[in-house]
């Protein structure tokens, strides 16, 4: 291979030498040779550039034929350019959408327009007819992830719908607007609907389970083996609120060992503002907020530091031992009274109704 062997070796760049030695022990140049085309391979090794080299040393993610030179120039990866080559793309395509999609959402940035365009490849037609509908924005980012036709968007919106409903999962497995609708009223959280809808389940035989107190991946199991709320009654704790919580401060229930995962579990599937913070060294904090107070997890980094759970709020802690299979206090313990497990979901459903218009 004569065009070949003579490309030049990269000798001007320690690094570039360093990389190029490694690839030829785990690649022979001959497979090397027969995945790109002699003047590809001499434009990758006659450059310090360290994208190339990552191109020639991830040549398995690229497609056979692709033209590197308009890849490498335009910036992309080797993972991202075999993703937009198989979608279809060529570099001024994909820069065209990316350009569309960032005026329509510019809340995201061009990293995640990429990401978001090349593993869920819709064309520009597509959004150019979401521009003219008037969706943008997080119904954009939501439309291209799940599949979701101009019309179906349309009809959610009119119907109130949060974009985060809109998931490949829920749109896949409703059959209008309408069914994700309820869904959404439900105030079960998308991940927890797409579990449900996927084992066969309605909105109002998912919420028997979840208000019976089974958290989402026991109901899953209990449904798939046919079996009833009442035959799977037996299974639940069914223990006094003092096992699994205890009071640490007014209004602050910390949650016994046991019975973390499965709090844990039964806040995930309310659809309820939550955070999450954390960055590299430092404690990371979790908070879902409802009712009265909600829930918060925060695990501690570095030495000295505390890890814990706990629940804030009454009325949050009697809502949640219905919710998880334990039994509630008998009385009030800093409320004016005790209210009871369907006044509960009411006043839950009141709260999400309230939280969702302040939003």
């Amino acid at each position: 291979m004569p065009a070949i062997k003579r490309a030049r070796r990269p000798d001007r760049d320690e690094e570039l030498r360093r990389r190029y030695a490694a690839l030829r022990v785990h690649h022979p140049f001959e497979r090397i040779a027969g995945v790109f085309e002699p003047a590809d391979l001499s434009f990758l090794l006659t450059d310090t550039d360290s994208l190339k080299v990552t191109y020639l040393a991830d040549h398995k993610d690229l497609p056979r034929g692709a033209r590197l030179r308009q890849w490498v120039n335009a910036g992309l990866i080797a993972a991202h350019a075999r993703l937009a080559s198989d979608a279809g793309y060529t570099p001024q395509t994909l820069e065209a959408a990316i350009e569309l999609a960032l005026s329509m959402g510019p809340e995201t940035s061009r990293q995640e327009w990429l990401e978001i365009l090349i593993k869920h490849p819709r064309t520009k037609r597509f959004l150019e007819a979401c521009a003219s509908a008037g969706i943008d924005g997080t119904w954009l980012s939501s439309a291209i992830r799940s599949g979701a036709s101009i019309q179906l968007l349309r009809d959610l919106r009119k119907l109130g719908v949060a974009p985060r409903y809109m998931t490949a999962e829920i749109v896949a497995g409703c059959s209008d607007a309408n069914s994700i609708r309820e869904w959404f009223r439900s105030g079960i959280s998308p991940r927890a609907c797409a579990q449900f809808i996927a084992t066969g389940l309605s909105h109002d035989d998912a919420l028997a389970w979840l208000q019976a107190g089974f958290i989402p991946e026991e109901i899953v199991k209990f449904v798939s083996a046919r079996k009833s709320i009442v035959a799977c009654k037996a299974t639940l704790p069914n223990v006094p609120y003092s096992k699994a919580f205890r009071r640490v401060g007014t209004g602050r229930f910390g949650i016994a060992g046991p019975y973390v995962q499965r709090v844990w579990r039964a806040v995930c599937a309310l659809d309820v503002p939550s955070t999450y913070q954390s960055s590299m060294f430092s404690t990371a904090r979790e908070e879902a907020s409802f009712l009265d107070g909600g829930y918060l997890s925060v695990s501690g980094y570095g030495f000295g530091s505390h890890s814990f759970a706990l629940v804030k709020g009454e009325l949050a802690l009697r809502f949640l031992c219905y919710r998880i299979g334990v039994r509630p206090p008998r009385g009030a313990l800093s409320c004016k009274e005790a209210l009871d497990h369907s006044a509960l979901e009411t006043k839950f459903r009141d709260w999400r109704e309230s939280a969702l218009q302040r939003a």
